[in-house]
């Protein structure tokens, strides 16, 4: 999406309200399944402070994630603040790390694509209570129960465990 900054530009102190909706394959992020069936609702402001555009608002979407536990899809619903000063092609600032823009127009799809990509959960789960999967056979233990052994016997108590298998005729 293009912000279209002309009366920004003219007016400073000004605030200049933006909305819009798009998709994950305008964002570019159509080969990642996360954002695949959201819309992704941005809304903001933008002001010119004398120097720079400040351009700050409210990304809300819902991504599927898999639950790091028990591997199951669920849905997460992201309300992500964002806040980014652009400058004026051609304006002298110190800092390296600047945004600039051309003409009148600010585009923000990099933007919104970065911090959607930056606000994935790295360990998402279902629910807190979540007990995850069987390390032994693999069971999903939220829905189902097994019978194995989860617990490692101690190691100084290993030579006690040949007393109970039993022994076999040695002749």
């Amino acid at each position: 999406m293009k912000i279209n900054v002309a009366k920004a530009k003219q007016q400073i102190g000004g605030v200049f309200p933006f909305d819009y909706t798009v998709t994950s394959e305008k964002l570019g992020l159509d080969s990642d399944t996360t954002w695949r069936k959201s819309q992704i609702v941005v809304s903001g402001e933008f002001v010119n402070n004398g120097q720079k555009i400040e351009v700050r608002g409210l990304i809300q979407s819902s991504g599927i994630f898999t639950c790091s536990r028990c591997l199951e899809d669920i849905s997460i619903d992201l309300k992500i603040p964002f806040l980014e000063s652009f400058f004026e092609e051609g304006v002298k600032v110190d800092d390296e790390d600047i945004v600039v823009y051309t003409d009148d127009e600010i585009e923000i799809d990099d933007l919104i694509r970065e911090y959607l990509i930056l606000a994935e959960p790295i360990n998402p789960v279902c629910n807190t209570d979540c007990h995850g999967l069987c390390a032994i056979c693999g069971t999903n233990l939220n829905t189902a129960t097994c019978t194995c052994d989860t617990k490692p016997p101690d190691p100084r108590l290993a030579v006690l465990s040949e007393l109970l298998t039993p022994k076999q005729n040695k002749e």
